[in-house]
């Protein structure tokens, strides 16, 4: 792998050796390559296609290198990769109108690029919120659970309100009361569960000696 980084001047360098024999496809690589930002990064295999292959790599290789010998390129090998990028001490310093002008469009840019994070933020809590919302399918399932049992409910609330239906006797009626009574008590008291338990007469399966059911 062989990356080269050019500007036209060093491209033009490189057209100018072979001109006498590759000329028409030295033109029209130039012609591509003006239309590109200068100092940009160019593969020896990009260099041979823009060429139209009219260059053997080889060849091209070696004026690569001549560039380098010339000190137009600078190369550096990495493993086997072989690097060659622009001589930068051969660039042009910018001006300080330049200098400004460039650290104005930074700042523009990391302004943009910090709006786009938060967007993608707000994006990706939207998307989170969205996929852990219960499902149609779930809630289609819960609502009929819950009309199942209303419909339970209402049979029983209709049994109770039958005219024939013999009425509850005061005694049990003052027991019931009594006993939702201790337990509306116990369910505001900050007391242990034992305590509560006692306090309401709940005998727990324990106590009463039941034991448990074997797991099927």
């Amino acid at each position: 792998m062989t990356l080269v980084f050019l500007g036209n001047s060093a491209l033009r360098r490189v057209s100018k050796s072979v001109a006498d024999v590759r000329a028409p496809a030295v033109r029209r690589l130039l012609e591509d390559l003006d239309k590109e930002v200068t100092n940009r990064p160019y593969s020896l295999l990009n260099v041979f296609e823009n060429m139209h292959r009219a260059i053997a790599k080889p060849s091209l290789t070696k004026l690569l290198d001549n560039l380098v010998a010339k000190e137009e390129l600078v190369s550096k090998t990495y493993g086997k990769a072989k690097i060659y990028y622009m001589n930068q001490n051969n660039l042009p310093v910018p001006s300080e109108e330049e200098r400004l002008a460039i650290e104005e469009q930074i700042k523009t840019i990391s302004a943009e690029c910090t709006a786009s994070e938060q967007e993608l933020k707000s994006a990706e809590a939207t998307l989170s919120g969205i996929t852990t919302q219960i499902s149609d399918a779930d809630l289609d399932a819960a609502l009929k659970q819950l009309d199942e049992e209303a419909a339970t409910l209402e049979k029983k609330v209709e049994t109770l309100d039958q005219p024939g239906r013999a009425p509850v006797s005061p005694g049990r009626k003052e027991a019931l009361k009594g006993k939702f009574t201790k337990f509306r008590i116990a369910d505001g008291m900050e007391k242990k569960p034992k305590a509560v338990l006692d306090l309401v007469g709940v005998e727990t399966d324990e106590e009463a000696g039941v034991k448990a059911l074997p797991t099927i």
